[in-house]
Parts: C-alpha cells; structure tokens; sequence
C-alpha cells in the first residue's frame, strides 16, 4: 500500500454503499449488431444483460453492486482473503488489477488515487472469516455453535457415566458420593483448579434447584409477609450459603455446604438505632451435614444412620434460629437437621419451621428458657430447642 493511500478513509469510500436497483426495459431488436439473449455488457457503472420474454427481448440493468460481483459477472475468480492470511505475491497483484479496473468502470473519473490505492489495502487485508469444516462438511455459525452445545452436553454425560462429574441431571445423592478420576491422565494445579472448580458450581446449582423445589423461597416470602405482619417492613430476605466443597485427588468430597434463605430482623441499640447485628434470624434450606453436626439430628432420626454416611455427609433440611439472649444479650445460634432419608422429612421439616417461624415472630417477646423449650415438637433434642 502506498504511503498516501494510508492516509484519512476519503468520503467517496461511502458511495460503495449504493442500494441494488434493477430496471427493465422491452428493447425492439432492429439492428442486429446489437447484443443478443444472453449477452453482458459492463458499461460505465452498471452491467446490461439482455433476456428473451414471451418473444420479447428486454435489456436488464442493475448497478455494479461489489467487487466480487463484477469479477462473477465477467468470468473471473474471486481471491478469498481470510483474516489473519497474507496473500502471496501473484494474488497481490491479480487484486490491485482487477480491483482498479472495478473501481475504475464503477466510479469512471470519479475517483482519485490515493482513494483508489486506500481501498485496495483494505481489500488485501482480507475480510473473510475463515470457513469451519467439521467432519469435511462446512458449517454456519449457528450450525456449528449447535454443534458445540451437543457437543459439550454429550461430553459432560460421559464424564457423569464414568463418574468423573457429579451427576448433575438428577436431585443430589442423600449421601455425598465419592468421583473415579483417571489417575493415567495426570492433571497440572491449573488443570485441577479448573476441573474442581467446575465440580464445586455443578454441586452448587444443584442447591438451587433442590431448594426450589421443595418451594423454600416461597415459604420464606409467606413467612416475611403474613406471618410476621407489620414487622416485614425491617425484615431482611437474602439467600443463605455457609460452608464449603472440598475435593481430594483421589476424588473424595468433603461437602458440607447448606444453602437456602434467610429471614432477619434487625436490633436496635439504647438509642433505638439499627445496628449490624439482628436481634433475630431465621434461616432455612437444605444441605449436607457430617458426624460433627450429629447432635443437632432430631432425635427420631439418630441411631439410624451408618457411620460411614456421616462421614461422607448427609442430605438434609435444616432450620437455624438465631436471636440475642435477653439475659446475657448474647447472641445464640441452634440448628434443627432433618435428614432427607427420615421418614416423612419433608413434612416433619416444614411442622419445625414453622414453630421457628412463630418462635422468631419480632412482635413477640422471647421468653427464658424453660417456656421457649415447650414450642417445639416432642421430637426435637434438647440441643436444638434451647
């Protein structure tokens, strides 16, 4: 590219731009060294064809639209120029040539040279985004981004088959279960970071969807606008996320990750500001809980699960009720587990959040001890209703 044609895009690049117009006319042929049916003239900056109608001979004009158009229209190929390719040396000038005289018939006296040698670098450049060819087939982009979402879905499946991957098409296991890595495929710390950080958001979109579900977020909105009355208007709703995933070479998970909601009214101090600590919360979801969280199982349910289960972790819903102690003005956190394997689990957890639910209402007072313990259900361990 010459040095001036590197200069500021001239205002007569702009007119390349004129729309595709096309005009009949019926041509009485009367003399016969005009053009016959078939014929193509390039005159000035439009291409004549005539054509044969009903007996009729009519000259089709339409304006010279692209560059790959004239040199279509005149039997010569077309250089693709994809983006990133440098065109050898004979494309080179076969392109200056033919895009010259394009220019030229097109915008005949119009246009200077540095015009004309500013838009032939931007021809050589290339413009074209390389063709994808799968399987020896070329592919659109949308064809071949369906095919890149098939793909990946059929390679993920595969993974869950082999029990690479958590099985993420199902509701999660009621014990956490252990993944078979190919230990022959040996992973760098980047690699491992990658893959383990790919497991952990799979097991926590599962979270998600068990809790909805089982209408948690529901119940906690119900919870806020009926039952506690007046008092939603300084109640907080949030989601809940608390513990963590721990994924071992050997592919053993450590999961001991809750998830759900939280409902939490704010305290106030002696001068009857708010302060960053809640007088009151309630929280509620569902989660995977080990041997260290065994005393807080509702009492029906213990004794019945293996020692093993518990330390792979269980599945299970769990109410937390946190308030401040109005004796010690401490704050007190008890956590009420109801494994998902218990019998009728779902309905003896939404019986305990309820009883939560009315224990926590901010409009009431929270007595001492010994009359707070007769609101809970004669199931429940004394560990969690204090």
């Amino acid at each position: 590219m010459t040095p001036e044609g590197q200069g500021a895009r001239p205002q007569l690049i702009q007119r390349l731009a004129h729309p595709f117009r096309r005009v009949e006319q019926p041509v009485p042929r009367k003399d016969q060294a005009k053009p016959g049916a078939g014929d193509l003239i390039i005159e000035g900056k439009s291409i004549q064809r005539v054509e044969i109608r009903d007996g009729k001979e009519f000259v089709l004009t339409e304006p010279l639209f692209s560059y790959e158009d004239y040199l279509t229209q005149s039997g010569r190929r077309y250089v693709t120029i994809f983006y990133g390719d440098t065109p050898t040396q004979a494309d080179k000038e076969y392109i200056t040539q033919t895009y010259t005289e394009y220019l030229t018939q097109k915008y005949k006296g119009d246009m200077s040279t540095s015009s004309i040698n500013y838009l032939i670098g931007m021809q050589l450049q290339g413009n074209t985004p390389p063709p994808i060819i799968v399987d020896g087939k070329e592919m659109s982009g949308i064809a071949y981004f369906d095919y890149v979402r098939e793909k990946k879905k059929r390679e993920k499946q595969e993974t869950i088959a082999r029990g690479e991957f958590p099985d993420i098409y199902h509701p999660m296991p009621l014990v956490q279960e252990y993944l078979h890595f190919d230990e022959e495929k040996p992973l760098t710390r980047g690699e491992q970071r990658e893959r383990n950080r790919s497991i952990t958001t799979a097991i926590r979109g599962q979270f998600v969807a068990e809790v909805k579900n089982a209408d948690i977020d529901l119940i906690a909105g119900d919870i806020r606008s009926n039952m506690w009355g007046r008092a939603s208007t300084l109640t907080e709703l949030r989601p809940m996320v608390k513990g963590n995933i721990t994924i071992k070479e050997d592919g053993t998970i450590i999961n001991r990750l809750r998830s759900g909601l939280a409902l939490s009214y704010p305290s106030l101090d002696e001068h009857g500001k708010l302060t960053a600590k809640p007088e009151r919360q309630l929280s509620m979801g569902i989660g995977y809980f080990g041997a260290e969280d065994e005393a807080n199982i509702i009492t029906d349910a213990q004794g019945t699960i293996p020692a093993e289960d518990l330390k792979k972790g269980i599945k299970a819903y769990f109410v937390e009720r946190t308030f401040v102690d109005i004796a010690t003005r401490e704050q007190k956190t008890y956590r009420t587990i109801i494994p998902f394997a218990f019998a009728n689990s779902q309905r003896t957890f939404y019986e305990h959040l309820a009883d939560s639910a009315i224990y926590l209402d901010p409009r009431r007072k929270i007595q001492p001890t010994k009359p707070r313990m007769q609101l809970f259900r004669r199931n429940q361990p004394l560990a969690a209703a204090a």
